[in-house]
């Protein structure tokens, strides 16, 4: 129905109700049921996160705790000129902050993550109202957002910032789906300045480079942002040459092919020094290989397309990559509600990928094995065969020449929405 009352369907005028009295009392009753239900789905989530802020996890005892009194000991600016964590500056400098709150030492560490719950599912949500214009359906994938088991469990109960480069990696899928290039660079530039993982969605980034959507100098805000959120800490003395290898000392950390992760490497016998080249390689491989398929279809070039792929990169390249730890599933848990609210039918997509983190984190947490590795690994495994299998069929059968068409201009259609 357009403006004037005529149906876009039909032609056919409509006389629009003339507004009354009553009616504006029902609009503004369901307005102000929104507004509540709103907040208290807000103060809902505050309060389950409060309830496991006492928890204390091995990370926090010796890890972020200690970096946390390190900071304290030593003072802000004087600390972030050594090398006292193996984590990159950017978190560091969120912890010092965190340092300067009138909190207990648990609840100021914990703080930082949990604000990026929020951030993260605002992300979520805006990105689905690319797809529905509507609020309903992006409020429902905020709350859904908020109350993942994985997001509380990784944020609040366990103190992990996994929830800051994931927003950001949410962020670039959303600039990406707007067509906003330069904000999606800059966003996954954040990401990656804050964690190495931010990689997992690089397979998209590539594709898009490839069949033309992205160009070379979008790339470069990369490392100017990563360079940029560096000079804080070289300001402070620790050298440059220090900053720019953070990660390639983190890679050689752990000397197993499997940290807990629900990954393939959990039906191989955890033989690093024979398995775990042979693994990057494959791992290129697979990344080469969706780059391929995205070539010769033209694909990733609509919102729908960028969605699939972003799937596809963030629950692949974990599953393949040797090394990985438990939480790595992190960007591919939220892609999956983001999915899920996309293409409805695959709703048991999101179930089956946060059941097996959550039950990944359980042995790490509280010491017992509810669910084999080994057959949370297959969980995984099926959920990349379904969405592999969606994002094949939307690109049309070779050699067919109304299908690709048909899907390509889907694509286009898309991208101009």
């Amino acid at each position: 129905m357009d403006r004037d009352g005529t149906d876009r369907g039909t032609g056919v005028a409509h006389r629009a109700e003339p507004e009354t009295p009553r009616s504006r009392m029902r609009g503004t009753a369901a307005a102000w049921q929104g507004r509540i239900f709103f907040a208290v789905g807000i103060a809902l989530a505050i309060l389950v996160r409060f309830a496991v802020f006492d928890f204390e996890g091995n990370d926090y005892r010796f890890f972020m705790g200690p970096w946390y009194d390190f900071i304290v000991n030593h003072g802000v600016f004087s600390a972030l000129g050594k090398r006292f964590s193996d984590y990159s500056p950017p978190y560091l400098y969120l912890l010092a902050v965190a340092t300067l709150l009138p909190l207990k030492k648990l609840y100021a560490i914990k703080l930082v993550s949990v604000l990026f719950d929020f951030v993260l599912a605002t992300g979520v949500a805006l990105t689905v109202r690319e797809r529905y214009r509507e609020r309903f359906l992006p409020t429902c994938a905020f709350f859904v957002t908020l109350f993942a088991p994985t997001v509380l469990l990784n944020s609040a109960l366990w103190g992990q910032n996994d929830s800051i480069f994931t927003s950001f990696l949410v962020f670039c899928v959303l600039f990406l789906s707007r067509g906003r290039k330069g904000l999606a660079l800059l966003s996954y530039g954040l990401a990656l300045a804050f964690k190495a993982q931010a990689i997992f969605l690089f397979p998209l980034l590539l594709a898009l480079l490839l069949v033309r959507r992205l160009r070379l100098k979008h790339f470069l805000l990369i490392p100017v942002v990563y360079l940029a959120l560096m000079i804080p800490s070289a300001i402070a003395g620790r050298p440059l040459g220090d900053l720019l290898l953070v990660y390639t000392r983190q890679a050689g950390e752990y000397r197993h092919l499997t940290m807990g992760a629900p990954n393939l490497y959990q039906w191989l016998p955890d033989n690093y020094a024979l398995f775990r080249n042979a693994g990057i390689v494959f791992t290129v491989g697979v990344v080469l290989a969706i780059c391929a398929l995205a070539v010769s279809a033209r694909a990733a070039v609509g919102r729908d397309g960028i969605i699939r792929v972003a799937m596809v990169s963030v629950l692949v390249v974990p599953f393949c990559l040797p090394g990985m730890h438990e939480r790595y599933f992190f960007p591919a848990d939220l892609m999956a509600i983001v999915f899920a609210f996309y293409f409805p039918r695959f709703f048991l997509v999101p179930l089956v990928v946060c059941l097996a983190s959550v039950f990944a984190y359980v042995p790490f947490l509280f010491g017992q094995t509810v669910i084999s590795p080994a057959h949370l690994s297959l969980l995984l495994l099926a959920a990349i065969v379904a969405v592999v299998a969606d994002w094949v069929q939307s690109l049309g059968l070779p050699g067919r020449e109304d299908e690709p068409k048909a899907g390509g201009n889907r694509e286009r259609s898309d991208h101009a929405a």
